[in-house]
């Protein structure tokens, strides 16, 4: 309930970090939440980080909208980073996107690392 209501945004990120150490179906759309509204980028940059862990297909979506469409480059280099964690096959064309139309040379780098994890 914090990380959808609480105002601090030390503590929306905290309990996005408590939640992708539970895991699980509810923890997963929080995170999902969290990083398609919140205007805080660590708490965005934390959901991306997280779903990455907690993985399930339903965080492909917000992950690739993330990856690509978030205005903060560490935003978009984390849901890079957590989108081929958790489906390498669904992740290569997203990852091939970002790592050629990426504007951050960081993003781009990360998405040809993840990439080239792929097995």
């Amino acid at each position: 309930k914090a990380l959808d209501t609480d105002t601090e945004e030390y503590v929306r990120r905290a309990a996005a970090s408590s939640l992708g150490q539970i895991g699980g179906e509810q923890a997963r759309s929080a995170c999902v939440k969290a990083l398609e509204k919140d205007k805080h980028d660590d708490v965005r940059k934390a959901a991306a980080t997280l779903l990455g862990r907690i993985g399930g297909e339903e965080a492909i979506r917000p992950l690739l909208q993330a990856a690509t469409r978030d205005d903060n480059e560490t935003v978009r280099r984390h849901a890079t980073v957590s989108m081929g964690a958790i489906d390498k096959d669904k992740a290569l064309e997203h990852l091939f996107q970002v790592a050629t139309l990426d504007s951050d040379a960081t993003v781009r780098r990360h998405a040809t690392a993840a990439m080239g994890a792929i097995d």
